[in-house]
């Protein structure tokens, strides 16, 4: 449905800046969450193309609890969305959540020492313990459950004896 709304935000590209009342999310948060890579740069685009003196659409822009649309994207995983974020679109890497924690602190393992140096986290070592950010890296355990990734229902085999 993209084509309805691209119409809509050409008309009035500020509602792409609009927060769900629940949520506090605008559409690039949902992008970010999804990991819709296209989706951020169509709207990134839209707000470009459009912009005057006002910024249309905040790549900063805070949702309920704090979080960025790039904190959305580490939260859940999404590399591609973290780079054009930051490299394209000049996401902060230095804001923090209402939890006083940045971007960088809800990375997982695995994640590459550029990527790490790029959000603006400590740098990898050999000498480093993985152990020693654990506190830094754990999602709080209050996280809503609209702020966790989506999960495919597992059905258990059990056995009948």
């Amino acid at each position: 449905m993209w084509g309805h709304i691209r119409g809509m935000l050409q008309r009035d590209a500020q509602l792409a800046d609009k927060k769900d009342f629940i949520s506090g999310f605008t559409a690039l948060h949902w992008a970010a969450k999804d990991g819709n890579g296209e989706m951020v740069q169509k709207l990134m685009d839209i707000a470009y193309r459009r912009r005057r003196r006002e910024a249309l659409l905040h790549v900063d822009s805070k949702a309920h609890g704090g979080y960025t649309p790039l904190h959305i994207a580490a939260i859940h995983g999404h590399t591609e969305v973290m780079l054009l974020l930051v490299q394209r679109y000049g996401a902060s890497v230095h804001e923090r959540d209402n939890d006083g924690k940045k971007a960088w602190q809800y990375l997982g393992t695995g994640v590459s020492d550029e990527l790490w140096a790029l959000m603006g986290g400590v740098q990898h070592s050999k000498y480093w313990d993985k152990t020693d950010d654990k506190d830094y890296r754990e999602q709080p355990k209050g996280l809503s459950k609209l702020f966790q990734p989506h999960r495919k229902h597992r059905h258990a085999t059990r056995s009948m004896y």
